[in-house]
C-alpha cells in the first residue's frame, strides 16, 4: 500500500471515528506528502482544513506545524502578506527548548517579507536569522539563511555582500552534496554575473540551475529560474528566448496551481 492510501484510509477511519485530532493530523501528513510532490494547490487545501479543524487548539504542536506549513505554502502561491502574518503569529510563541526551529521560521519570515519586496525589512530579519544560527550554531540554517540573505543583498545591488553571503552558503551545500539547495545558490549566481553584466557567465549558472531542478523535480525553482533567464534574454534583447522562457516558467508555475504567479507570468508573456 503507497503512503497516499495509507494516510487516506487513516483520514476515513478517523472521520468514521468523529475524531478531530487525528483528522487534523491526517490531513497534515496528507498535505506535507502533496507538497513534496509539489502538488501545492492539494497541500493548501489539506493544511486549510486541518487548520479549520484544531480552530480550538492551534497553539498546540500539532496547530503551530499545521500554521508553518500553510503559510510556506501560501507563500509559493504568491500569497506573501498572508504568510508574513502566519509566520509573526508563530514567531510570538516560546521556543526556549526549539531555538533551531525559531530560526528556521525567522528564515521562513524573511523569504516571505523578501516576497513582498520589502528588502530592507527582509534583509534586517535575514541578518538576525544568520546572527542567531551561528550563535546555535547550526550549519544547515547558517547556509540557508545566508543564501536568502544574499538574494536580498544581489536584489538590492549590494553584490559585494551577496556574493559574501552566496559564497559561505555554497561551501556548506557542497560538502553537504545537497543538489536540491545547490541549484538555488546557481540561480543566485547567475542573477549576480547578469545584473553585473556577464551574460555568458549567468547563462552558464542559469543552466547549471536549471538541470539540478530538473533532478529533483523542484517546480518552484524551476519557474523562478526560468524567470531570471527570461530577464537576461530581454537584457540581450532576444524576444525570442525572453518569451521562451517566460512560458516555461509559466508553465511549471501552472503544475503547481499558483495562481497569483500565473496571473504575473501571463501578463510578463503579454508585455513582450
Amino acid at each position: 500500500m503507497n503512503a497516499r492510501r495509507w494516510l487516506e484510509d487513516g483520514l476515513y477511519i478517523y472521520s468514521t471515528l468523529n475524531d478531530t485530532q487525528g483528522m487534523a493530523s491526517a490531513h497534515v501528513d496528507l498535505g506535507i506528502l502533496n507538497a513534496q510532490q509539489w502538488s501545492t494547490t492539494p497541500a493548501l487545501s489539506h493544511f486549510e482544513k486541518a487548520k479549520e479543524l484544531l480552530r480550538w487548539n492551534l497553539n498546540s504542536p500539532l496547530g503551530l506545524k499545521i500554521q508553518n506549513n500553510l503559510a510556506i505554502i501560501q507563500c509559493i502561491h504568491g500569497g506573501a502578506e498572508e504568510a508574513v502574518r502566519q509566520f509573526e503569529k508563530l514567531l510570538c510563541h516560546h521556543y526556549a527548548d526549539k531555538k533551531d526551529h525559531k530560526v528556521y521560521l525567522q528564515i521562513n519570515y524573511g523569504l516571505a517579507v523578501k516576497e513582498t519586496a520589502d528588502l530592507d525589512r527582509a534583509k534586517t530579519i535575514l541578518n538576525k536569522a544568520v546572527q542567531a544560527a551561528n550563535v546555535l550554531p547550526n550549519t544547515r540554517l547558517i547556509a540557508l539563511a545566508s543564501l536568502a540573505l544574499a538574494e536580498v543583498h544581489i536584489r538590492q545591488e549590494s553584490y559585494e555582500a551577496g556574493v559574501e553571503y552566496l559564497i559561505d552558503s555554497f561551501k556548506i551545500f557542497s560538502k553537504e552534496h545537497d543538489r536540491a539547495t545547490l541549484a538555488d545558490s546557481y540561480r543566485m549566481f547567475g542573477m549576480l554575473h547578469r545584473e553585473t553584466m556577464h551574460p555568458q557567465l549567468a547563462a552558464a549558472n542559469f543552466d547549471i540551475s536549471l538541470r539540478l531542478n530538473n533532478e529533483s523535480g523542484n517546480l518552484l525553482n524551476l519557474s523562478e529560474t526560468c524567470y531570471e533567464y527570461s530577464l537576461l534574454a530581454e537584457q540581450e534583447h532576444d524576444k525570442h528566448k525572453q518569451i521562451e522562457y517566460l512560458q516555461e516558467s509559466l508553465s511549471h508555475a501552472q503544475a503547481m496551481g499558483a495562481t497569483p504567479r500565473i496571473k504575473k507570468l501571463e501578463q510578463a508573456i503579454a508585455a513582450v
